[in-house]
């Protein structure tokens, strides 16, 4: 499978798997940890593996065969990320909708058990080259999108303003997005 050799490439040998859930019962697709220090110093990396075996509907239209991508560096809300992951990548498949650019998922109440995310955003995976966001399958393209747990006031600022005005707001503020501790940038405090 390319993908795994493409993950291995970019982020190293997974340092551990899932492919049960929290009750013992079989996920639909894996979810690979890599780290420490992947992609940079402090962070690891969670990735879904075999989500993209489905064909995702895209809103406006089009299709993705995707996977998920997540970026932690708080070892105690590292543990958290693996449900997530498969909660998120269980109701893409149940839908049979993907993840375009941009895209919010919620508010729908805190994530984790600290801080102020309550969303997550589909984004580019921007801390990893270029290269890291598709894998050519031999039947089809896999898309890596990474998903950025992210405040109310940011799902606000991109749903009502739009997804462009957020991605803005990352680059001009430059928060840690890989910090689920942290506030929301002060260009979406309009709308908490």
């Amino acid at each position: 499978m390319q993908l795994n050799r493409h993950l291995e490439h970019y982020l190293g040998p997974p340092e551990h798997e899932w492919d049960t859930d929290d009750t013992g019962a079989p996920m639909p697709f894996r979810i690979a940890q890599f780290g420490p220090d992947r992609p940079f110093g402090g962070v690891r990396t969670h990735v879904t593996v075999g989500l993209s075996g489905a064909r995702l509907e895209l809103p406006g239209g089009g299709w993705v065969c995707q996977e998920l991508v997540m970026h932690t560096r708080d070892e105690q809300l590292q543990e958290f990320v693996p449900a997530l992951l498969d909660q998120v990548g269980a109701e893409l498949l149940g839908t049979g909708r993907g993840l375009a650019r941009g895209q919010v998922i919620g508010p729908r109440g805190q994530i984790f058990p600290v801080g102020e995310l309550t969303a997550f955003y589909a984004a580019l995976p921007v801390y990893l080259p270029d290269e890291f966001r598709t894998v050519l399958e031999p039947d089809r393209p896999v898309q890596l999108t990474w998903l950025i747990p992210i405040t109310t006031g940011e799902a606000e600022l991109a749903l009502r303003i739009g997804w462009a005005q957020l991605e803005k707001a990352f680059e001009n503020e430059d928060p840690d997005l890989t910090d689920f501790r942290r506030s929301g940038v002060s260009a979406a405090r309009q709308f908490e």
